[in-house]
């Protein structure tokens, strides 16, 4: 229930932003005003961003409360904004379980921006699995409606939400990863199934490691982003052992594929030390739109460290270069990160 004395000044607060559009900035405008915005504001814009503020500022369990109300909201992008929200405060929004297990059956979907001028729409139900799965096992039976979405539902993507939540949930669980590792083989419906099996796979990390020979086919499909996205998951799962799978991609003709397997033996430090003439491979390459490959290999090879040091010559060469560039600054950094301490430059 809003109190009246919020209320009283929501309707001067809503005629005096109507005019600012979906960018409206809600900074300084107090919690309880903020809480009746979410309420009776006329555009989803404005509860769509009241919300996120509210939430930012407020005591958590008052955002849980007022997150569990806004999952009944008309709108599906604040009804998936809620759900994700709930989702990421984790375990301590089990009050909101019953809530977002209604949201399982909810069946609009949202926009999903993937960048400034590129959008996708994603159901609400894969944003209520997804949270479900984040909040973790509680008093209430989340696993049974789960595994019926995770098995029934039409959107492979949503299926493979709530596979992966029941295996936030149960690790163990053998009905949910057979259903991650069918999305993942899908490819008779479109890129949707393994690209979100594959992005599954990288949150469970080692969990996932009987799925890695799967991964590695994977980073051969004749779809870009399947491919982007099994490399990144491949480093996640494998570790050591997908450092020569890796290593492959760096001759994939994409070069965002070749770009995220740097990326991915970068953030493998020291264990990826194997993998440095093929780096530096990476790091000497020259045509269009390699500058972006030349900069994630400068930067592996500073994560990879002293093990890294067959590099020097050539992050020297990029350092001392006479053009400025972003190259040239990752490059310097590089060689400190390889060199000794104690060297003198």
């Amino acid at each position: 229930m809003v109190p009246i004395s919020c209320l009283m000044t929501t309707f001067v607060l809503l005629i005096a932003q109507a005019s600012e559009g979906p960018g409206a900035d809600f900074r300084n405008t107090g919690l309880c005003d903020l809480k009746a915005i979410v309420i009776t504001a006329p555009t989803f814009e404005k509860r769509y961003q009241a919300l996120e503020e509210y939430c930012r500022r407020a005591p958590q369990q008052d955002s849980i409360s007022t997150l569990a109300a806004a999952l009944g909201d008309q709108n599906p992008q604040v009804r998936g904004l809620a759900a994700r929200m709930l989702g990421k405060i984790g375990p301590a929004a089990s009050s909101a379980v019953p809530a977002l297990l209604s949201k399982l059956r909810d069946d609009a979907n949202r926009t999903r921006w993937i960048s400034n001028h590129f959008a996708m729409e994603r159901a609400v139900r894969f944003d209520a699995a997804e949270a479900l799965g984040l909040i973790g096992k509680t008093r209430y039976p989340t696993i049974p409606a789960l595994a019926r979405l995770s098995t029934d539902d039409s959107d492979p993507e949503v299926r493979v939400s709530a596979a992966l939540a029941i295996l936030r949930i149960e690790s163990k669980n053998d009905a949910a990863w057979k259903v991650l590792i069918a999305a993942l083989n899908d490819d008779e419906r479109g890129t949707g199934g393994p690209l979100a099996a594959a992005e599954a796979l990288e949150q469970l990390g080692p969990l996932a490691k009987a799925a890695f020979s799967e991964l590695v086919d994977k980073a051969k499909h004749s779809d870009e982003y399947v491919r982007i996205a099994a490399v990144s998951a491949m480093a996640a799962v494998g570790r050591r052992e997908a450092i020569k799978p890796l290593c492959e991609s760096l001759r994939d003709e994409e070069t965002n594929v070749r770009e995220t397997a740097l990326v991915a033996l970068g953030n493998l430090g020291a264990f990826a030390a194997t993998a440095v003439p093929d780096i530096i491979m990476a790091l000497t390459q020259d045509g269009p739109y390699t500058e972006q490959v030349r900069e994630a290999a400068a930067k592996a090879l500073g994560q990879i460290g002293p093990a890294a040091s067959a590099a020097i010559p050539h992050l020297e060469a990029l350092a001392m270069g006479e053009e400025e560039s972003q190259l040239r600054k990752i490059a310097g950094k590089s060689l400190q990160q390889i060199r000794p301490r104690n060297h003198a430059p």
